[in-house]
């Protein structure tokens, strides 16, 4: 009698919490993160009667989740990569909106610019001319630094960002460390060995929420915590214990934040150990994007501003004076310090300039360099690939090391370096901040040429000059104001032959030097002369035939200097002579607008993918409420048939009753 009531009693409860567990799954199907739950049930022990096992009921195995490790592990691979690039795609967006806009572009200032100066090319004594190539100058330099301003603006949100990611980070990895101590409470808790499942799932959840910051991986340990490790390796969470993940600012380079895994005392450097997720995409865009834009509109700045500073000061201004610096010197002393950074963790004193020596050989790469005073020697590495450009022993103190291939110069001008002492050097990230208008007035645009070549009137021969060219004006020929020191006079002895004098005093300063009748010859090279400039002579000429070269004096009409700067503008001097300065900046663009274009591409693969990760977890631990309503009946109808046993037997118990009775 007791056995038949307590069978019936234990298929009601067993019943009762099927019931509950579906409930609970059917409430549950809007929770995210929950994990679907089922219920299994084993026969009780049988007593034996009467030479039979009879049966005593039925009794809860367990409660699970249903899930399947395999598409878990894959479905946070997914958000990982899917967040990563949705960063990235996000961020490069706005820097391809910057550099390409039609409106607020380089291009089109850098086009007006050499149009002005052409302008002036082609009426070199008009005001207007003058002053809209003067107008045009302050626009280009605007143009640069709103770019670069904008690009800078963006190195300091993905610090922010960053920072605020590292945070979320932290939170969750603490919230994962507290969860593991319930978990592992519950378990010790549960002599049956029952799993706390809304606490699995919950773990499992900010694990998933974790993966959208970072790449994360797991492992289970024997007494139920998980410990979470992040990007390549680096540890957030052992059991009960959550380091901290913070972003602070870089000793090797202020201007950008590092992130670093606070570790009791030790703080350990992991930013390139990040990788996935929102920190990994910021990480990269910083890397692959932002970094080399801000470079590149550096290095078009500083192709501009040297060429036509260099073209800029061959000429002659309106005044009667050498032309001087249209833009700002590239090599100020200034400049030349902001391109190297001391790490902050140096022990020595060391103070080190750099100097762009040609800027057709520089790249838009940051370099570091590193001392060890085992060997004495300096070690430039190049900070893209790691590659060592340059090793070189210790110059001392005034020293320096031309970078041969680089178009850079290193100076060491004060203080003593200490082993393991390292720089960062930036040959163009910090040019646009120093590009400015150097000239401050009109008449001080150089358009002419300082000297000109004159025939002589009585020459009979058919020798002409076909060009003058100015090749160096701090040459001793320059040093009088308004005057060639000394002007030369070119006097053929023969057909063949010429010499060139001392116009002033008619000394001679070459003779007998051949001369190619009929084709161009460089006149004063040919003689062996280094005066700062050059006269072209071509034809046929005779005994006597004499050409001069004078300053070139109320030269106001004069156009050669003003069309040889507007030649800059075709001219292959960036990217070692193979972009012009305007191609730079198209290259700029393309590489923008490419990397975009392909993290847009990967972003879609990456969602597709996502969804049917998604997708296929769903299938497996998600909630199908027509399957639940089917349990729910089914065990309805069970908890009905138990109770019905519950009440026969309390019949047969009532009979048996009133039959002693």
């Amino acid at each position: 009698m007791g056995n038949f009531l307590n069978i019936g009693i234990s298929g009601l409860l067993s019943a009762q919490s099927a019931i509950a567990t579906t409930s609970n799954n059917i409430a549950n199907i809007n929770t995210e993160g929950y994990n679907r739950q089922i219920i299994s049930f084993d026969a009780n022990t049988p007593n034996f009667f009467g030479g039979s096992y009879i049966g005593t009921g039925v009794v809860i195995n367990n409660v699970e989740r249903v899930i399947d490790s395999l598409s878990l592990l894959d479905l946070r691979s997914n958000i990982t990569n899917f967040n990563s690039l949705e960063t990235f795609v996000s961020q490069a967006d706005r820097v391809d909106r910057i550099v390409a806009d039609p409106t607020t572009g380089l291009s089109p200032a850098i086009q007006g610019f050499f149009d002005s100066i052409q302008a002036v090319a082609n009426t070199p004594g008009s005001t207007a001319a003058r002053q809209s190539l003067f107008s045009q100058t302050d626009l280009v330099i605007e143009r640069f630094k709103i770019l670069d301003n904008q690009l800078n603006t963006q190195r300091i949100s993905i610090n922010n960002e960053l920072q605020a990611v590292a945070g979320q980070v932290t939170t969750l990895g603490q919230a994962i460390a507290d969860i593991n101590r319930d978990i592992v409470a519950a378990l010790g808790a549960s002599a049956s060995g029952g799993q706390p499942n809304d606490l699995l799932d919950k773990r499992d959840q900010l694990v998933n929420e974790l993966s959208k910051l970072v790449k994360v991986s797991v492992i289970e340990q024997r007494d139920g915590s998980n410990s979470i490790f992040i990007g390549n390796g680096q540890t957030l969470v052992i059991g009960l214990q959550a380091n901290e993940l913070r972003a602070e600012a870089d000793p090797a380079d202020p201007l950008n934040s590092r992130l670093v895994i606070i570790q009791g005392n030790q703080t350990i450097p992991v930013t390139n150990q990040l990788v996935g997720g929102k920190l990994g995409g910021l990480i990269d865009y910083r890397n692959e994007m932002l970094k080399p834009a801000i470079n590149r509109l550096g290095l078009v700045a500083l192709g501009l501003s040297s060429n036509i500073n260099a073209q800029h000061q061959l000429g002659m201004e309106l005044n009667g004076q050498v032309g001087g610096l249209f833009f700002s010197d590239i090599n100020s002393a200034t400049s030349e310090a902001n391109r190297v950074k001391e790490n902050v963790a140096n022990a020595g004193t060391a103070q080190v300039t750099l100097t762009i020596s040609d800027v057709d050989q520089v790249s838009v790469d940051d370099y570091r360099l590193e001392y060890s005073a085992g060997t004495t020697t300096f070690t430039l590495i190049n900070t893209k690939d790691n590659s060592v450009v340059d090793s070189f022993l210790n110059p001392g103190v005034p020293g320096s090391r031309i970078v041969a291939g680089e178009g850079i110069t290193i100076n060491f001008t004060a203080g003593v370096v200490a082993d393991g002492d390292s720089f960062l050097v930036t040959p163009t990230r910090e040019a646009v901040g120093g590009l400015n208008k150097a000239i401050t007035d009109l008449t001080q645009i150089a358009a002419a040429s300082p000297m000109r070549g004159v025939a002589d009137i009585a020459n009979t021969g058919s020798a002409e000059i076909t060009g003058t060219q100015v090749t160096d004006t701090t040459n001793a020929s320059f040093s009088v104001s308004g005057s060639l020191n000394p002007p030369v006079r070119i006097v053929f002895t023969g057909p063949t032959t010429y010499s060139v004098l001392n116009d002033t005093t008619s000394a001679v300063l070459a003779a007998g030097i051949t001369f190619t009748a009929n084709q161009e010859n460089n006149m004063l090279s040919q003689a062996g002369l280094s005066l700062g400039y050059e006269i072209q002579i071509g034809g046929a000429a005779v005994i006597g035939d004499t050409f001069r070269s004078e300053y070139n004096t109320g030269g106001i009409g004069d156009n050669s200097n003003a069309l040889a700067m507007a030649d800059i503008q075709s001219q292959k001097v960036i990217n070692n002579g193979n972009s012009t300065i305007q191609e730079s900046y198209g290259l700029l663009v393309s590489e923008v607008g490419t990397r975009t274009n392909e993290g847009q591409i990967s972003l879609g693969a990456a969602q597709s993918l996502l969804r049917q990760t998604e997708a296929r977890v769903q299938s497996i631990s998600g909630v199908n409420l027509d399957e639940e309503a089917a349990k729910l009946i089914k065990f309805q109808q069970s908890y009905q048939a138990s109770a019905q046993i519950i009440s026969t037997a309390t019949i047969i118990f009532d009979t048996l009753i009133a039959a002693v009775r």
